[in-house]
C-alpha cells in the first residue's frame, strides 16, 4: 500500500512540474560525469568476462555489471533478434556489449545530441556507422528493426506528453520487440502502452506486455506475439505497479 501511495504521488509531481529532468543541449556534460562515478563501482565495457552455457548468458565481471544492464543483455540475448536499435545509445556501452555478446546481429542507435555520439565514436571508434542523430519524439526511426529497446530514456521525458509520442514512434519503428528498462514512478507506462495500442493506427497486429523479473530488477517486455520456448520467464503484466517490488 505505502508503495502505491508514494508511486501516485511520484505521478502527480511529474504531471505538474510538466518538464523534463535536463536542460539537453547541455546533457552531455552530465552524462559524461555520471559515467565516471559508474565506473568505479561496475563494469561498463565488457571484455572476456562472460560466456553462454546452453544459451544463457553468465557474466563474471568485476566490478559487476549494472543490474539493469544484466537484465537487458540477458533479455536481448535470450529473444536473439536479427536486428536490433537502441534509443538514446549514449556513450555506446550498451551496443558495444551487445555487439560482443551477438556478434552476428545488427545493431544501431541514436541519440538527441552529435556531442554524445561524438563521446560514443571516442569510446568506441568501431560504432561510428552504427549511429546517427535523431529525436524519437518527433519522429520514428527510418527504418525497421526487430527489437528497439532503451535504457532509461523515457523516464527522463516529463513535458506535455512527449513520452507518449515517444512510445508511439518506438511501436512504429519495431516489427517483433520492444524492451523498455526504466525508473516505472515517472509514467505508467503500462496504462500509456495500453492506450497506445487501443489507437486507430497502432501498427502491430497484437500486443502482449510482459515482466521479466531476475530477483534484483524488473524489465518490461513488448511483443507482437507470444513468447514461448525461452530460457527466461515472461510473465504476463496486469498493471505498472508489478513493476515496483524493487523500487
Amino acid at each position: 500500500m505505502f508503495k502505491k501511495i508514494i508511486y501516485q504521488l511520484c505521478l502527480l509531481r511529474n504531471k505538474l512540474i510538466s518538464k523534463d529532468d535536463f536542460t539537453w543541449k547541455r546533457y552531455h556534460k552530465n552524462y559524461s560525469e555520471q559515467l565516471k562515478r559508474n565506473e568505479k563501482d561496475h563494469t561498463l565495457k565488457l571484455s572476456n568476462d562472460f560466456e553462454k552455457i546452453d544459451g544463457e548468458l553468465k557474466f563474471y565481471c568485476n566490478p559487476p555489471l549494472n543490474r539493469n544492464a544484466e537484465l537487458l543483455y540477458k533479455v536481448v540475448n535470450d529473444l536473439n533478434p536479427s536486428s536490433i536499435f537502441e534509443i538514446g545509445c549514449g556513450g555506446g556501452d550498451h551496443l558495444y556489449n551487445l555487439q560482443k555478446i551477438l556478434p552476428d546481429i545488427e545493431i544501431k542507435g541514436c541519440d538527441l545530441l552529435q556531442k554524445q555520439l561524438d563521446f560514443l565514436n571516442e569510446r568506441s571508434p568501431e560504432l561510428k556507422d552504427k549511429t546517427f542523430v535523431h529525436d524519437i519524439t518527433k519522429t520514428p526511426v527510418p527504418l525497421f528493426y526487430e527489437l528497439l529497446y532503451t535504457q532509461a530514456v523515457i523516464m527522463h521525458i516529463q513535458k506535455n506528453d512527449n513520452h507518449m509520442e515517444a512510445l508511439k514512434n518506438l511501436f512504429m519503428s519495431s516489427t517483433d520487440y520492444i524492451i523498455l528498462m526504466e525508473n516505472w514512478t515517472r509514467h505508467n507506462f503500462y496504462e500509456d502502452i495500453k492506450t497506445i495500442s487501443k489507437e486507430r493506427f497502432f501498427p502491430w497486429n497484437n500486443l502482449f506486455i510482459y515482466k521479466v523479473d531476475d530477483g534484483k530488477q524488473i524489465i518490461m517486455v513488448l511483443s507482437d506475439g507470444p513468447i514461448k520456448d525461452k530460457k527466461l520467464n515472461y510473465v504476463e503484466l496486469k498493471s505498472n505497479e508489478e513493476m515496483l517490488k524493487y523500487l
